[in-house]
């Protein structure tokens, strides 16, 4: 007869005890079990030396695992885990390869096993994509270059105070220069973040962020006042499209990265939150490795801009050639005529050059504004942003 499964101790025993009794011959128990004399050897003698419990199934797991993982690697895996809740396997290797470069580290995969098997990993969400398309900015070959900021989004502490998180990020090193915990988003409480971030660490060349306020109005060509300081101090605004944020993709992935960290759930205090963003910068800078950039810390890769706050800076220069108007209100006056500008550049300088004999280009700095109809004394918005080449090729040679 078969054994089966289910019955297997049972007939064990039952075959023990026919050879025990000795009425038939070793072999032929064997060949009515339907086992071989080897097999039937090692129940015995599995039987005689272990009792019931040798008539189970052992166990075929090997007695030691040659590639087993070391247990203080296991622990290592599991102390920065526990720590750093939100990273994956290959950011703890990473990790410990510049923290720890002496270890023999497993791969990722086995990493991952080790997080599996000790319940840290969660199920990762299948996410719909969108189809990509081409981002309409220049490319960000070194730090200072380009600047992220934004507003996170807000949201209310423990004691129901209205936090607003301005973070301002540095898009070739990835380092977060700001991360402030704001109750209103006005020009003067942002000038002053900006202000105390440009002192510490330079200035871009260009500063990139949505629509919205304080960045950007609609008025003329966007501009606000935040807008309009940064142009003064020769920072170029860069506004993503309406609507299109992922032209912003790696500052809104890094706000993901915040909300995780920080705000999930809220500290009880405004002060609280503040002191858990000054935690986050740290470890972001320092300590996490960021896969964009090999693995390296943001810290390794940024380096101070050589272009230095100014504190004041004064009115607006201009080309000879330009005319030269200034708004009051939100008009300037130009050969008798009252233009509309924006409210935005109340007590600033624009410059005029003559596009033909009827159309001259209003542009405050480097950005074109509008074009005046000198028929008609009305100004022709622009679509989109619209640099004065002229305007740039004279500062360029002016700051030389």
């Amino acid at each position: 007869m078969v054994w089966r499964d289910t019955q297997v101790p049972k007939s064990r025993r039952e075959f023990c005890h026919q050879v025990h009794e000795k009425r038939w011959p070793f072999a032929e128990i064997c060949r009515a079990h339907g086992v071989s004399r080897t097999t039937g050897y090692k129940i015995l003698h599995r039987y005689e030396e272990y009792g019931e419990d040798g008539l189970c199934d052992l166990s075929r797991a090997p007695h030691s695992h040659p590639n087993e993982t070391p247990q203080d690697i296991v622990d290592l895996v599991l102390a920065v885990k526990h720590l750093h809740p939100t990273w994956g396997p290959k950011k703890i290797i990473q990790f410990y390869e510049q923290e720890r470069p002496e270890l023999l580290l497993p791969a990722k995969s086995t990493v991952e096993g080790i997080l599996g098997r000790h319940g840290l990993v969660g199920k990762r969400k299948k996410r719909r994509r969108a189809t990509p398309s081409a981002v309409p900015f220049a490319s960000v070959d070194a730090p200072n270059a380009s600047w992220s900021a934004d507003f996170k989004g807000w949201f209310r502490v423990g004691d129901g105070t209205k936090c607003e998180p301005l973070t301002v990020t540095d898009n070739f090193s990835r380092y977060l220069l700001g991360c402030e915990a704001m109750t209103v988003k006005d020009f003067d409480h942002c000038r002053g973040v900006f202000t105390e971030i440009f002192q510490d660490y330079g200035m871009p060349w260009v500063i990139r962020t949505d629509n919205g306020p304080p960045f950007a109005s609609t008025g003329m060509a966007g501009l606000s006042p935040l807008s309009v300081w940064f142009i003064k101090l020769g920072i170029l605004p860069e506004r993503i499209e309406p609507g299109e944020p992922s032209q912003n993709g790696r500052h809104e992935r890094f706000h993901k990265t915040l909300q995780e960290e920080t705000a999930m759930p809220p500290s009880r205090s405004l002060q609280g939150q503040r002191n858990r963003f000054t935690r986050f910068r740290k470890e972001f800078n320092h300590e996490r490795p960021h896969e964009a950039l090999g693995g390296k810390r943001p810290a390794s890769v940024h380096v101070q801009s050589s272009r230095k706050f100014p504190g004041r800076v004064g009115p607006m220069e201009y080309p000879p050639h330009f005319d030269v108007g200034t708004v009051y209100s939100r008009d300037f006056r130009w050969r008798g005529h009252k233009v509309k500008a924006s409210s935005a550049l109340e007590g600033e300088r624009v410059g005029l050059e003559p596009v033909d004999e009827r159309y001259w280009d209003v542009s405050f700095g480097p950005v074109v504004i509008g074009t005046l109809d000198t028929e008609t004394g009305k100004m022709l918005k622009h679509k989109g942003v619209t640099l004065s080449n002229t305007w740039l090729e004279w500062e360029s040679e002016h700051r030389q």
